[in-house]
């Protein structure tokens, strides 16, 4: 577990408790979490709040998938049973179940692929600065206002990927 919070003593002991200290590490804080993402086989979130949760994206870009509250945020970048598993938030016993389901190699393989691909598809701020200055180009080319009634975007959109 890489992370830290005020529960941090707590979780150690519980983990100690229970005999786990083996099979569980916390990190508590680091420099960078990023080396951890390739040791992780999933990501899981137990968040009952995000904003957009730049977290959760770069466990996707780093292949991992996703194990995550259904809360908003989460939500506009894990598409649920595609590139993760979406459980109701404040429920231990599904985050519990979620992590199990992924316990198959094969589906979380298919998951972190398609994780993978959405962050380089729909996150990628080169892409998107690419995506809106055609948009402005266009935009103003063909007349400002309206144009979208006149000129297909999509093609161009696609152009750009």
């Amino acid at each position: 577990m890489v992370g830290w919070g005020p529960r941090e003593d707590r979780l150690r002991d519980r983990i100690r408790q229970r005999g786990l200290g083996d099979a569980v590490t916390v990190t508590g804080r680091v420099p960078s979490v990023h080396e951890y993402y390739a040791l992780a086989d999933v990501f899981v979130s137990s968040s009952v709040f995000e904003g957009l949760p730049i977290a959760h994206l770069e466990g996707m870009a780093a292949g991992l998938p996703i194990v995550a509250t259904d809360i908003p945020g989460v939500v506009e970048v894990v598409v649920d049973g595609e590139t993760g598993l979406l459980i109701p938030p404040e429920d231990p016993g599904a985050l519990a179940s979620g992590m199990c389901e992924l316990a198959d190699a094969t589906r979380r393989t298919e998951f972190g692929h398609e994780g993978r691909q959405r962050v380089e598809s729909k996150f990628d701020i080169g892409a998107n600065v690419r995506q809106r200055q055609m948009f402005l180009w266009v935009f103003f080319l063909f007349g400002g206002v309206g144009v979208a009634e006149r000129v297909d975007l999509t093609e161009w959109f696609d152009w750009l990927r």
